[in-house]
């Protein structure tokens, strides 16, 4: 049983930068179980592992509209929500069914997402541009002994004192596994950080997102995101992280729904040094154009960069040992 799939650098134009994620299109449900999808998660080993399987239009669907079901796996679970893995997604469905398919609408855990592909100005033929679409969340207190597990934490992943500045939480099956802490007094981008002691408060939360005012007036903020607990010690750049960081920071910074913001997101080289010496994310990442509503979150990029594609032999019969 062979299955294809396509490894994707999502939120970039160059090769091996970026955050990659692997996407599998199957022919239905039923194809692969769902510990097959973990299992081959784990062993590409990437943020995300996106599964793709067609589905019909709805009556509301236009012609030129195609829906798939879309799930997400991380290494260790599967994951409500993914920014980059449905960009990565998108840019797959588009190339496949080039010429016909302007918008693709995915069934999710966290409801309806749609992609919609577009030629920029001044494009070159073969340029593409998509838009995605997630829902926006909002951030709401924690209590006072969250606050205090999650400071403690934090002191021993930073190994420093630090200012914090704000806790907040997410909510719902999209962001409840999320925290945003915001912090001051110190530049996030090359900043030493250890994930392991997040690993404390995973039992709350397995999403951390670390944010402060960007020093740069071309961003409106900078964050860096931490996943241990799902198998990601560091995400290099996290779509579904900025549906809660853009109506955060507009809000706080008088910014109102509907006008452009812009947003960099940083992340330790796999070094340990600096992160404009990044292999994976030279300078971070920066995500343009990003706009929201009260609903949703919007995020216009150039088309991702293919790192290659391949076809993995499934075996008939998977047996886990599970140890004594």
């Amino acid at each position: 049983m062979g299955i294809q799939y396509t490894i994707v650098d999502a939120f970039t134009s160059k090769h091996y930068t970026g955050n990659p994620a692997c996407v599998i299109l199957l022919s239905s449900d039923t194809e692969l179980s769902d510990a097959q999808r973990q299992l081959i998660a784990r062993e590409f080993n990437l943020p995300e592992t996106a599964y793709l399987v067609p589905r019909g239009r709805t009556p509301s669907d236009s012609a030129d509209v195609r829906r798939y079901g879309l799930r997400w796996f991380t290494p260790e679970m599967e994951f409500p929500i993914c920014g980059h893995a449905t960009l990565a997604s998108a840019h797959v469905l588009f190339t496949v069914t080039a010429g016909g398919t302007r918008t693709l609408k995915f069934d999710t855990l966290s409801g309806e997402l749609s992609a919609t592909s577009f030629a920029p100005t001044g494009a070159a033929a073969d340029g593409r541009e998509i838009e995605i679409t997630l829902p926006a969340g909002r951030l709401y207190p924690v209590s006072v002994s969250v606050v205090d597990r999650a400071k403690d934490a934090m002191y021993a992943a930073l190994g420093m004192d630090i200012e914090f500045r704000y806790f907040g939480a997410g909510e719902g099956v999209s962001y409840g596994a999320y925290l945003v802490v915001e912090v001051g007094g110190v530049m996030l981008e090359g900043l030493k950080i250890n994930p392991g002691p997040l690993m404390a408060f995973a039992d709350l939360y397995t999403t951390v997102i670390l944010t402060s005012p960007s020093l740069d007036p071309t961003y409106a903020f900078v964050s860096r995101v931490f996943a241990p607990a799902e198998g990601i010690p560091e995400d290099p750049v996290t779509g579904s992280a900025h549906c809660l960081l853009a109506p955060y920071w507009s809000e706080k910074l008088g910014i109102p729904p509907g006008q452009e913001l812009r947003a960099r997101q940083a992340s330790d080289s796999a070094e340990g040094g600096d992160p404009s010496e990044s292999l994976r994310a030279p300078l971070g990442a920066f995500l343009d154009d990003l706009l929201f509503d009260a609903d949703s979150l919007w995020n216009s990029v150039m088309t991702n960069v293919v790192a290659y594609e391949g076809c993995a032999t499934m075996p008939r019969k998977c047996r886990i040992n599970r140890g004594p």
